[in-house]
């Protein structure tokens, strides 16, 4: 079956929306068989092959295969992955993991992996069978790692309200508050060290979380897991549309148009991709808080692919 769309809509778990409008209409196998032309453009978002109906040059290829291309679509890929696990959850918690050096080699990638995985497996099996997560690595500039996880269903870590231990602070020993906000210890991490919030606005966490991954992180674990999370978690929903339309300007504004009437938050970027001799533009747009002031109408001319 292929599918034919210059729309792509997909739908958060926390209330986040987006929606992709296609310049130019592709063309998506989906069975592993390639339509018999074997023209694609690789979409640099989430690195699948969208098959187009026009060529792509042989020189589109060899640009592809460029190291630093490449690197920076591992990047892409994995921040996307990790924005679409985040903003599929109502998380609960934020979490900083710091590693001891006299428990671990902080400093080898592969040891505090492996400590973290045991961790959190031994966690869901002994105290917190439901807990859900999302962890990413972060490189210091000493070259130690640390982990920051966004967690939800996780009571059995057992928090307690931190308090201030620098003696020089005059709030020593008072409770440790950070920007009027309590900060908790995970009494069940005895690896090191955790400082942990609650989260407050999830859809700020779960795009403030994909900072962490970076070139530097990318060039020190080529090959390897780049984020951990929970098995199960949810993703976005997706649903391909067709749109007819005379001018795509025109049509771009209908829809921030109508989008700007009924959600507080709109957000949009646009991204023009050349591959060799194909060439075509994306509008991205994000939103979300639906006001509610009236009902919210269907746009005439859309239609959903099956």
């Amino acid at each position: 079956m292929i599918k034919e769309y210059n729309m792509l809509e997909r739908e958060y778990g926390n209330g986040m929306r987006e929606l992709r409008i296609y310049k130019k209409g592709i063309t998506r196998g989906t069975t592993r068989e390639p339509p018999k032309q074997s023209n694609f453009f690789v979409e640099p978002f989430e690195n699948k092959k969208i098959y187009c109906s026009k060529f792509v040059g042989s020189d589109g290829f060899t640009i592809a295969k460029d190291k630093r291309i490449s690197q920076q679509k591992s990047i892409s890929r994995t921040i996307n992955k990790i924005y679409d696990y985040a903003n599929s959850t109502d998380w609960e918690w934020f979490i900083t993991f710091t590693f001891s050096e006299e428990k671990v080699d902080r400093f080898d990638f592969d040891s505090v992996s492996k400590r973290m995985t045991k961790w959190l497996s031994r966690m869901r099996e002994r105290h917190c069978s439901e807990m859900q997560y999302l962890i990413v690595p972060e490189l210091h500039k000493d070259g130690a790692w640390h982990f920051h996880g966004l967690f939800s269903k996780c009571d059995g870590l057992n928090f307690q309200p931190a308090v201030n231990n620098k003696k020089e602070s005059k709030f020593y020993k008072c409770p440790l508050v950070r920007k009027g906000q309590q900060v908790y210890n995970a009494l069940r991490f005895k690896l090191g060290f955790t400082d942990c919030t609650k989260i407050k606005d999830t859809k700020k966490a779960s795009s403030y979380i994909t900072k962490y991954i970076t070139k530097d992180v990318i060039e020190r674990t080529p090959n390897k897991k780049r984020y951990w999370c929970s098995r199960g978690l949810a993703m976005p929903k997706e649903k391909t549309l067709l749109a007819t339309y005379d001018d795509f300007n025109d049509f771009k504004s209908k829809i921030l148009l109508h989008l700007s009437k009924y959600y507080d938050n709109v957000f949009t970027n646009s991204v023009d991709l050349q591959h060799g001799d194909f060439e075509n533009e994306i509008l991205y747009i994000r939103f979300s808080d639906y006001n509610g002031l009236i009902s919210e109408e269907k746009i005439d001319g859309i239609f959903e692919v099956e």
